[in-house]
């Protein structure tokens, strides 16, 4: 039997705006769980939405 807990976060453009999204995981016996999740903008937090776009354009 195989079973974690993990801490997971990522950023996306959605909307003209950029969003970071971190939740805790938790899989069992084949089966994932979301215990939390939370969402923020971060317009302006890391430079102008042009500028990231620029540097990340997979993102």
């Amino acid at each position: 039997m195989t079973a974690s807990v993990r801490h997971l976060i990522t950023k996306y453009g959605e909307g003209g705006h950029w969003w970071a999204e971190a939740w805790v995981q938790v899989d069992l016996l084949g089966t994932s769980w979301c215990l939390w999740r939370r969402r923020i903008c971060i317009d302006g937090v890391l430079g102008h939405a042009s500028e990231i776009a620029r540097a990340h354009p997979s993102t």
